[in-house]
């Protein structure tokens, strides 16, 4: 019996010998990461026809607002991030009310969608087109009357789509 209760000590002292002190992890408080400095933005280099030529109005930094005919267009760059509030702040439509479309073009994410929405003058249609490079979202919109025909513009407009660094001259 002294000898299985000395077995039994020295059992409990050996897995007490294997046991590792838990390592103390040091926190600090009140730090905020930035991470990575986001890189300068480019500029939105897109299509228009001369009557579009200049700037016409501009409601807040960073948004280029073109009128001329019956058309509106509008450039804008954000924060790249949650792509469906982007297409949201574009259409005034929440993402599960839109067909978003989806292509990978070089080194961007390309989405796309159509929408409809009543103005002064009637139904307006609308298309926008958002590249999306990982550090921006790069927004491109069309808005016309539903009577007018824009689909060969738009074309034209998603085909001449680029971005340039912003220290380039144009």
């Amino acid at each position: 019996m002294k000898k299985l209760a000395l077995v039994i000590v020295l059992a409990f002292l050996m897995v007490g010998c294997g046991a590792q002190e838990q390592p103390v992890f040091e926190t600090v408080g009140n730090v905020d990461y930035q991470g990575p400095e986001r890189p300068a933005a480019g500029i939105i280099d897109v299509y228009l026809p001369d009557e579009a030529a200049s700037q016409t109005m501009s409601e807040e930094e960073g948004v280029e607002v073109y009128n001329w005919d019956s058309y509106e267009v509008r450039m804008e760059t954000q924060p790249s991030g949650d792509i469906f509030s982007t297409m949201q702040k574009i259409t005034g439509l929440k993402a599960d009310a839109l067909t978003i479309m989806k292509q990978e073009k070089e080194d961007m994410t390309l989405y796309q969608t159509v929408w409809s929405t009543v103005g002064d003058e009637g139904i307006l249609c609308g298309r926008a087109m958002v590249a999306d490079d990982g550090n921006y979202h790069y927004c491109v919109s069309l808005l016309n009357p539903e009577d007018v025909n824009s689909e060969d513009l738009y074309a034209r407009m998603v085909g001449s789509f680029q971005i340039r660094s912003g220290d380039s001259v144009k």
